[in-house]
């Protein structure tokens, strides 16, 4: 087992040629935007916002009291049907960004993909006649 001073020692060596090159061209292909597994990151980075901006609530589902028509949650009972439209796009990115692999952030990106669509919806419902004239052209 490696002491404190052994990981110090590790730590504070001058690096070889070979160490000082690699690092160097792993530096300049991230600057360039040539590194593999950043690329990678940003593809499904880009993938899962495109998946959450672009999502649509399924068609014929409805929450729960609409269906029923009484409060479920008044009960303190768990509503078993559709939930609220959050809770259904919440699920449907949860889905998403564990099948791209980012289960270990997924409450951040929650967030932040909720944000994202309700900003692209809120958007596109006060100036979608400006982007259809824009599109158009």
């Amino acid at each position: 087992m490696l002491s404190y001073t052994s990981y110090t020692a590790v730590i504070e060596r001058d690096l070889t040629d070979g160490e000082r090159d690699a690092l160097s061209n792993h530096t300049n292909a991230v600057l360039r935007g040539n590194d593999p597994v950043l690329n990678l990151l940003d593809n499904r980075i880009q993938n899962y916002f495109r998946f959450a901006c672009k999502w649509n609530k399924p068609v014929g589902s409805a929450p729960l009291e609409m269906k029923t028509g009484r409060s479920v949650l008044a009960t303190g009972d768990p509503p078993h049907g559709m939930g609220s439209t959050k809770d259904v796009f919440v699920q449907s990115c949860l889905k998403e960004a564990r099948k791209l692999g980012f289960g270990f952030v997924a409450d951040d990106l929650l967030e932040s993909s909720h944000m994202a669509h309700m900003v692209i919806g809120l958007a596109c419902a006060n100036y979608w006649d400006v982007f259809q004239t824009v599109l158009s052209a």
